[in-house]
């Protein structure tokens, strides 16, 4: 947690990828699937550690079965990534935040994982809330430095400018 560090392929066997990667080295816009090479040319103190593929499945598993306890709505969208559709379950747990508060802390205390967590009415915003909040905690006063916001915000820009010109052409 201290130092940039990902998970990658061995480049020796051509299966040189980045296939995870912490706040450090995200920092640093290191992103998945860059290649080690490129990944290593932006930090070059970069530490890469193999893949356990069992480890991260158990606790992928373990973590969507905490997300059932508070809503059966959870779309998995990757090993470390899920979305939760949480309307009908505020009634019962809480507000949103309060919900994210309640699984977050479950997760650590169980699991000793930190998880990140964003809430909004769509899937969208509530990725874009996460990244927001992670640049944020991680120093990162002006989120748009973050790699991933950046591709957000100018896909949304060009969304906007391609809106604004069907209007004209309208």
């Amino acid at each position: 947690r201290q130092v940039p560090m990902a998970v990658s392929g061995d480049p020796n066997k051509r299966h040189g990828i980045i296939l995870a990667k912490n706040y450090k080295a995200k920092a640093y816009g290191i992103y998945t699937p860059e290649t080690v090479y490129s990944a290593l040319r932006k930090c070059p103190n970069l530490v890469l550690v193999k893949p356990h593929y069992s480890e991260y499945k158990k606790y992928s598993d373990l973590v969507n079965e905490v997300y059932m306890k508070y809503t059966d709505r959870v779309e998995k969208f990757s090993i470390d990534e899920s979305f939760l559709d949480i309307t009908e379950s505020t009634n019962i747990f809480g507000s949103p935040y309060e919900i994210a508060y309640k699984i977050k802390e479950e997760i650590k205390e169980k699991y000793g994982l930190t998880i990140s967590v964003g809430v909004s009415f769509c899937k969208v915003f509530a990725k874009l809330a996460k990244e927001i909040y992670v640049a944020a905690k991680n120093g990162d006063s002006d989120p748009s430095n973050n790699a991933a916001l950046r591709m957000v915000i100018e896909k949304a820009k060009a969304e906007k400018k391609a809106a604004k010109n069907i209007q004209k052409a309208e």
